[in-house]
C-alpha cells in the first residue's frame, strides 16, 4: 500500500491520487497540474507572443488561440489606460489601440 502523505503536502485532497501508483513521474505531473494555473496569466501569454526568438515566434504564430488573443488584448488595455506615457495613443480609443496593435503584431 502506497502512502499519499507526500502528495498531501501539495494537494488539498488525497482523492485525486486514489488508485494511482506512486512514481516520480506521477508526482511531477501532479505538481505540474497544480502549478500551471498560476504560471499561465495574461502577461506570461503576452511575453510568449511578443518573443523575437524565431522558434518561439513560429510556435506562437501556429498555436495562438482565441482565448490567448483575449489575454494579450487585456495586457494592451492595461498598458494603455489613462495616464499612459505613450503620447501617440493617448487620444485614441482603446479599441483603436488594440486594432493598431494586432495590425502591427501581424506585420512583425
Amino acid at each position: 500500500m502506497v502512502s499519499h502523505i507526500f502528495f498531501s503536502l501539495y494537494s488539498d485532497s488525497d482523492d485525486e491520487f486514489e488508485g494511482e501508483e506512486f512514481t516520480l513521474g506521477s508526482h511531477v505531473l501532479a505538481l505540474w497540474k497544480k502549478t500551471i494555473k498560476n504560471l499561465i496569466h495574461d502577461y506570461a501569454v503576452a511575453g510568449w507572443a511578443f518573443s523575437v526568438q524565431p522558434i518561439i515566434r513560429s510556435h506562437c504564430i501556429n498555436l495562438l488561440t482565441g482565448s490567448q488573443r483575449l489575454q494579450i488584448e487585456q495586457v494592451i488595455v492595461k498598458l494603455h489606460k489613462k495616464l499612459c506615457p505613450n503620447l501617440n495613443v493617448i487620444n485614441e480609443s482603446i479599441e483603436d489601440t488594440v486594432n493598431i496593435f494586432w495590425t502591427e503584431f501581424k506585420n512583425f
